[in-house]
This record gives structure tokens, sequence and C-alpha cells, in this order.
């Protein structure tokens, strides 16, 4: 199977926050599953306005979406105070 990455698109909002959500369910951990799944559908707007790239892995054949992954630019990062002198700080 061949997998294609390109970047997010509005219509990729459904598809993503199932896979997301099936991610966090999959870990087995009793959760509070249905307020997890209304976290994500906000999050991801939320983050993507605030400068997240996010982009989708697709299958080549079919074009369903595989998985995603966000990620903050160095200016997102810097205006957060999440990382300082160009190296990164996580939180704890």
């Amino acid at each position: 199977m061949d997998i294609l990455i390109r970047p997010y698109e509005e219509m990729d909002f459904e598809p993503v926050t199932t896979v997301w959500f099936a991610s966090w369910e999959s870990i087995g951990l009793n959760l509070d599953l249905p307020s997890i799944r209304g976290e994500l559908r906000e999050r991801l707007p939320r983050e993507i306005a605030n400068g997240w790239g996010v982009h989708v892995a697709i299958s080549g054949g079919n074009r369903r979406i595989l998985g995603s992954v966000g990620e903050s630019t160095p200016a997102t990062i810097c205006r957060t105070g999440r990382a300082r002198s160009g190296s990164w700080q996580g939180t704890s």
C-alpha cells in the first residue's frame, strides 16, 4: 500500500478527529471519552488558528486518512513562551 502525506484541508476535519479520538480510545485508560472527543473536536481548529501545521497520511489507493501530525512552528513556540533561546523546554 502506498501512503501519501499532504497538508490538512478543512474537508479532513471529521476523519482526522475520528482517528485522533481512536488513538486516545485505544490506550485503554478509564477516561471520560465523550468529553475527550469534544475536546479534540474543539482543539483542532483552535490549534490550526494558533499556527499548527497539520499534515495527513492517506492511503494511495482509496485516499482514506490513516493518521495525522500537528506541529508548532518555531514562531508559535516562541509566542507561547514554551521555548526560549532556540531550545525546547517541554512542560511536565
